[in-house]
């Protein structure tokens, strides 16, 4: 008996605390898009100050500030890849190309089953306590008309994961030799 009234309470505790801090069962229960038959994929890396104004990047490391990949015909994806690789004014870098056929199989894979929330994030409820990320920077992801953000207390958000495995995708898309096309 006093155990099933512990089961009670642990239940009732958990509604209780749900039905204050919406999104707090963020990680249970996510909905799932299919996003795999896309015309028009969109990656923006929004900060302050602009990601493709900005010359802070550590030398070496490719910093991805836009991507679009935008299906031609049946099968056929073109890709643009945006960003800077180091801080000096000539490090910026435009990749423009056709997708191939395995890159095309590995995004379709990793667009197929997106998990996302509609409701704030639980820590926004709470600003005063200081918990959570600075928002000088925000990752958005658009496929269509259905844009997700990697962070945000307002938006639609993508899981964080999910997102992670996006951008490091467009990442291994930029030429393996370093060699990219300054505009």
């Amino acid at each position: 008996m006093g155990e099933c009234r512990w089961r009670i309470c642990g239940v009732y505790l958990l509604l209780c605390t749900s039905s204050f801090m919406p999104g707090c069962l963020y990680a249970f229960y996510p909905d799932t898009y299919d996003a795999s038959d896309f015309g028009e994929f969109y990656y923006r890396f929004e900060s302050d100050p602009p990601c493709l104004g900005s010359r802070d990047a550590t030398a070496g490391y490719f910093r991805l500030c836009e991507a679009a990949i935008t299906r031609e015909a049946e099968g056929e994806y073109l890709l643009v890849l945006e960003g800077h690789t180091g801080d000096s004014s000539d490090s910026h870098y435009l990749v423009e190309r056709a997708m191939t056929g395995s890159e095309v199989e590995d995004m379709l894979a990793l667009f197929r089953e997106l998990h996302y929330n509609l409701h704030p994030q639980p820590f926004c409820a709470i600003p005063a306590a200081g918990i959570g990320f600075p928002e000088s920077y925000e990752y958005v992801f658009r496929w269509d008309g259905f844009e997700l953000v990697g962070y945000d207390c307002d938006r639609a958000r993508l899981d964080w994961e999910r997102g992670v495995d996006i951008y490091w995708f467009l990442i291994s898309l930029l030429p393996e030799d370093e060699t990219v096309e300054t505009p």
